[in-house]
Formats: structure tokens, sequence, C-alpha cells
């Protein structure tokens, strides 16, 4: 038994994810070492603790609903999601004991084992950098470079984007348009 003991110990240490195994009343029987770094608590201090007292989760606006990734992940917006609440995975923003917040990728499988009754299996993983990087190159593929102002694509979707709710509210939209003169000099010099 100590020899498997220590065989899961080592497994369950290695992986990059944080793994947190609960009871039937969603008490908090093991955080692998990913998990104590993630949480910010040890998985003996955590031993027998509601979940949400360990694991804070707050579910995440679609990618399409959040203007940045930093304001995803600072907003408080979204109420805690309990256990009942997480069903099979999802992907939400994980707050630490510290107050550190990363987005992750969770999954909850059902574990029962027969000697020791039903247990759940909360697995995250953390995207904080994926999702960044997606916002990124997003970032990137819609604005320019040298002004951070949308470029021709995002102008043009966001006229039709206001055009079309203009129809659909029945309200006038108004474009301001600004020449300034020698501005290719201003440019060139600046």
């Amino acid at each position: 038994l100590r020899e498997e003991k220590e065989f899961l110990d080592v497994t369950l240490g290695s992986i990059d994810d944080a793994v947190v195994t609960l009871d039937l009343q969603h008490r908090v029987t093991f955080l692998n070492r990913r998990a104590e770094m993630m949480t910010g608590w040890s998985s003996a201090d955590a031993f027998e603790h509601d979940m949400h007292e360990i694991v804070t989760l707050h579910e995440l606006p679609l990618a399409s609903e959040i203007s940045s990734v930093a304001g995803a992940l600072t907003a408080d917006s979204a109420p805690p999601l309990l256990a009942r609440d997480l069903g099979t995975g999802g992907v939400a923003r994980l707050t630490s004991a510290a107050g550190i917040r990363v987005a992750v990728e969770y999954t909850v499988m059902g574990l029962n084992r027969p000697h020791a009754g039903a247990h759940s299996v909360l697995v995250l993983h953390d995207v904080s950098q994926a999702t960044q990087m997606a916002h990124s190159l997003s970032f990137q593929a819609s604005h320019d470079a040298l002004t951070g102002l949308f470029n021709r694509t995002a102008f043009d979707a966001k006229v039709e984007q206001a055009l079309s709710s203009a129809g659909k509210f029945q309200h006038e939209p108004v474009l301001l348009f600004l020449d300034l003169d020698q501005f290719t000099v201003v440019n060139d010099s600046c």
C-alpha cells in the first residue's frame, strides 16, 4: 500500500494540471502539488474543507462578450460557481487564497470507489497564457500596430454593426471625419 501511495503521489505530483478530489458533500479530500500552487492551500490544510473555500471559480463570459482577458479576469460580476453548477466541465476564473486570478479549463468526473463511496475529481488546466495569446492575436488582427486604432477591416465591421443596430433600434449613427491639413508632413516628420 505504501508503494502504491508513493506511486500515486509521484504521478499526480508530476502532471501540470491541478487535481482536487472531493467527497459526496463536496469537501476536499486531496490536492496535488499543482492544485496547492494554484489555490494557495496545502492539501493538509484544505482537507475536509468545503470545495468553495478552497477552489473559487467564477464563470468567464464568452470570448465574444469580453473586451480583454484582463478585464474578464478582474471582473467580479459573476457569482462563484457551486459544485452543482459545474456540470462536467467548462472555462472559469480561479481565484487563489492570495487573490491571484487565472483562467482555467475545468473537468469534473465522478468516481465510484467500492469501499470509499462516491467521490468526484476536479481537474483544472491553466489556460490563461493561451487565452492571453488568443486575445493578443485578435487585437493584432483588428488594430494598427503603430497607432493601436482599428484597422480598415475592424472599422468596416464596426460601421456594419452600427448600421445594423440603427435599423433594429431606429436610431441614426453618426460618423465624424477629421481631415488634417498637411497630415502627410506631420506623419513623416513625427
